[in-house]
């Protein structure tokens, strides 16, 4: 198809290819710090009949980029290519990226079973302990791991490792450039399932693969995910025995921890979780992850979901009344969740009535609970390294900041 200049394309045909955003650092030549330049591109036709784009300052005399485009066949160093220099990879990172390779690179048959099972510690041991590895790191590894995806069905320990390793490499689903496009290179490994499914071991790496990225999925993928784990944690399935013997090989247990991330799930839809989780929880055979469940599923101030798909506070009122009659001494498990559940957002609106938050504060002081928990009922305020692992499961990658 040939355009004359200034014509307007329509490019929503299957003509066209999407390409992962290009993202660059430039160097202005006046400052060793790094700082946002406005350009405009420019486009003009080489002699040679390729297109030379550069980019042209808005601010800065006569400053203007050339910017080159490299095709690599190679997934990791394309994405790689794309980074900006922000933060760098460690040089020892090509070790890291060397046992990776020796377990997803090479044939079956060279393949060492004990240097898959060993991957993990074997990363650590080059890079540090892994909540030090920075968002460079962590997606520079997830981008390895992208590239020899289809090596993960070797065995049972490479499927595994895997799932462990990539959603940890791209938690929580955003936050570093290219991630909405490594979303999109994810998602269809959820189409073709887990391989060895009669490992439990491999069921829970699944589901906390994907409750790790739920940040990066949109509402569509994540009612996607609900409506295919819903029958199992709807209280109907404690009465049908199929659903409980296949909930023993599927780890109930992370996809407890899954549902409560999906925060873009409707506000109806929460309801009924929430509902259903109560109803649950009146088992004492119930897993306590429950109870961190419904305290995140109904949270006042979401991590990365709208503020409009937030469960109501006449609903929120209606769960901590119920949280309210057990006895928090001996179940700091109800307390915790109730915290979750009135932790103060600022937002008269979103945060529960004032009666309740008292009955909360004074239950929270007579079972002496820890000065924290009163803390945030009590007032706003951010959450630290520490109360953000405890409210969202999981401490954010090295370098990457919570911001209410």
């Amino acid at each position: 198809t040939s355009f004359t200049a200034g014509e307007m394309a329509d490019i929503s045909g299957d003509h066209y290819v999407a390409l992962p955003p290009l993202i660059a650092a430039l160097d202005t030549n006046n400052s060793s710090d790094k700082q946002d330049v406005e350009v405009t591109l420019a486009a003009t036709l080489s002699t040679v009949g390729t297109l030379q784009i550069e980019c042209v300052s808005t601010s800065l005399p006569q400053q203007r980029w050339h910017v080159e485009f490299q095709i690599r066949r190679d997934l990791a160093n394309q994405a790689r290519q794309y980074q900006p220099d922000i933060v760098e990879l460690p040089e020892y990172y090509t070790q890291a990226s060397s046992k990776i390779e020796t377990v997803y690179g090479q044939s079956k048959k060279q393949a060492n079973p004990k240097v898959v099972k060993s991957l993990r510690n074997d990363l650590e041991k080059i890079l540090g302990r892994r909540d030090s590895w920075d968002i460079a790191v962590l997606r520079a590894l997830f981008d390895d791991l992208l590239q020899a995806e289809s090596k993960r069905r070797r065995s049972a320990a490479h499927e595994r490792n895997w799932f462990n390793l990539a959603g940890f490499g791209l938690r929580p689903g955003f936050g570093a450039p290219l991630d909405e496009w490594r979303i999109e290179q994810l998602w269809p490994l959820y189409e073709k399932g887990v391989q060895f499914n009669n490992e439990t071991q491999t069921w829970g790496s699944w589901w906390s693969l994907w409750r790790r990225v739920a940040g990066g999925l949109n509402q569509t993928q994540q009612q996607q995910l609900f409506n295919d784990i819903s029958h199992y944690i709807d209280p109907i399935a404690l009465t049908k025995r199929k659903l409980m013997a296949e909930l023993k090989t599927k780890s109930y247990d992370d996809m407890i921890r899954l549902v409560a991330a999906l925060e873009q799930l409707p506000e109806s839809t929460k309801h009924q979780i929430g509902d259903w989780l109560l109803i649950r929880l009146q088992k004492s055979t119930e897993t306590v992850t429950t109870w961190w469940a419904l305290g995140r599923i109904g949270s006042r101030i979401p991590f990365h979901g709208s503020t409009h798909n937030v469960v109501a506070k006449e609903k929120v009122n209606e769960w901590i009344n119920q949280l309210l009659e057990i006895n928090w001494d001996k179940n700091k498990h109800a307390a915790f969740a109730t915290v979750m559940l009135a932790r103060m957002s600022g937002d008269r609106s979103r945060d529960v009535d004032d009666d309740i938050r008292k009955r909360i504060i004074t239950k929270l002081g007579i079972s002496k609970s820890p000065a924290s928990w009163v803390s945030l009922v009590k007032e706003f305020k951010q959450l630290d390294e520490a109360d953000t692992q405890r409210v969202f499961g999981e401490a954010l990658p090295s370098g990457l900041k919570l911001i209410d």
